[in-house]
């Protein structure tokens, strides 16, 4: 919010957060209404869940006291389903997060931009996915995609302006883990689910996906695994391809890495960051040369937390090495750094 009150003009801001996410660490006032109805960990998680609704709040109300709230996009989704909740509340929904059922993967997403015309509440029901935020926001703020890359997604302003027809015919992959494994997954279409490849669900008739009509529908399953295989035949061969992190462009003063950025150690919750002889890496593309300077945080700077006061885990050392090579596939140097002032 520090940041957005400096900007004087156009604005974009991604506020991804924690929580509700392990580790499930929330004031007790946030927990305190759910205790003795559920277990401790489903408490603190649904206190998180109440601490974001507030937060949430918040930033409405920063929004209307800066006179922003009328000529800002907001926009509101989840990354995945439920970790902690699916056991108590679910919406009907079978699987949660790491599942290929619609609980794993269907998420609540809502738009407002009342000077835009978006500020009557209503539901939209079709099949969007994540990858039409961008064609959206790029046709709601009037921008023109030039030369840019083909996107997969596509613009969802047909259906925000009323026209309940478009993407009728739309189908769509949730593939789902880093290591790839044909037919792992779900594939999507109307009200079909085909699952893992061998498992099919009519959710207008069945949304919690408790019966398997696979054997019942061979037109179906045949259009699914053929949309399936073309879309496989794209993407297998690109999936081990290293993504690069671009420095050291004019674009970008500050480049940001984060945990979850990571190739190899996977650095989503604490489990996985307690790996200490397992770290993951960057693959950075330096654009330019120069001088670096490398600064370590664990929240955003303008909270200023050391890394020495981060509650119940306080961090007491960092490992930092640069691997450097003048190609892919020829190794340089390697410059290992201990990190030990932490404040």
């Amino acid at each position: 919010m520090q940041w957005i009150e400096k900007q004087k003009g156009p604005f974009f801001a991604f506020i991804p957060t924690t929580a509700a996410h392990s580790p499930f660490v929330v004031p007790e006032k946030y927990a305190a209404p759910y205790r003795g109805k559920v277990s401790q960990v489903e408490a603190a998680f649904f206190g998180m869940i109440a601490n974001i609704d507030e937060n949430i709040a918040k930033l409405d109300q920063f929004l209307e006291r800066k006179g922003l709230k009328e000529n800002t996009i907001v926009i509101f989704m989840t990354d995945n389903g439920t970790v902690k909740g699916d056991k108590i509340f679910n919406s009907g929904m079978r699987g949660k997060k790491t599942s290929a059922y619609e609980g794993g993967h269907r998420v609540p997403c809502f738009l407002r931009w009342p000077a835009g015309g978006y500020n009557r509440g209503r539901d939209i029901h079709a099949l969007v996915h994540s990858t039409d935020i961008l064609p959206t926001l790029f046709d709601l703020c009037g921008f023109q995609f030039g030369q840019s890359p083909g996107l997969d997604g596509v613009s969802l302003m047909p259906l925000l302006s009323g026209d309940s027809n478009t993407l009728t015919d739309r189908k769509l992959v949730i593939q789902y883990r880093a290591d790839y494994v044909k037919f792992r997954g779900a594939v999507l279409w109307k009200k079909w689910r085909m699952v893992d490849g061998k498992e099919l669900y009519n959710l207008a008739d069945d949304p919690g996906q408790k019966n398997n009509i696979y054997d019942r529908h061979p037109d179906v399953v045949k259009a699914m695994r053929d949309f399936y295989e073309t879309w496989h035949q794209k993407t297998e061969p690109i999936m081990e391809q290293p993504n690069y992190v671009s420095v050291g462009t004019p674009h970008e003063k500050i480049t940001w890495l984060t945990a979850c950025n990571w190739t190899d150690s996977y650095a989503d919750n604490w489990g996985n960051l307690r790996g200490q002889n397992e770290p993951g890496h960057w693959k950075l593309q330096v654009e330019s040369s120069g001088q670096y300077r490398v600064s370590m945080y664990m929240f955003h700077p303008d909270a200023n937390t050391p890394l020495r006061n981060v509650g119940p885990r306080p961090v007491k050392q960092a490992r930092l090495t640069l691997e450097i090579r003048s190609s892919p596939n020829r190794r340089v140097t390697r410059i290992p750094t201990q990190i030990s002032r932490l404040n």
